[in-house]
């Protein structure tokens, strides 16, 4: 992966061991935004589920985006 390129995987950092874990982001499910960089986002709660709120930014074809995707990964540790 070189500058310009898009990854869509999403991470989490434990702060205990200070190792990085994959996630299970939901890749490919139909309500899955896609990967994106350059986009803002918060941190926040909705129903109940903590994620992030994710705004816009530029699409791997360089579109603009001015979406907005409220992003709940899976708990669940995928890879390290």
């Amino acid at each position: 992966m070189g500058a310009g390129m898009f990854a869509g995987d999403a991470y989490a950092l434990d702060t205990e061991t200070l190792s990085w874990k994959r996630l299970d982001d939901g890749g490919g499910s139909e309500s899955h935004p896609g990967p994106r960089g350059w986009c803002a986002f918060a941190g926040g709660e909705m129903n109940g589920e903590k994620g992030l709120l994710v705004y816009g930014g530029n699409s791997p074809s360089n579109d603009r985006l001015g979406d907005m995707y409220f992003f709940t990964p899976s708990s669940e540790v995928i890879g390290v």
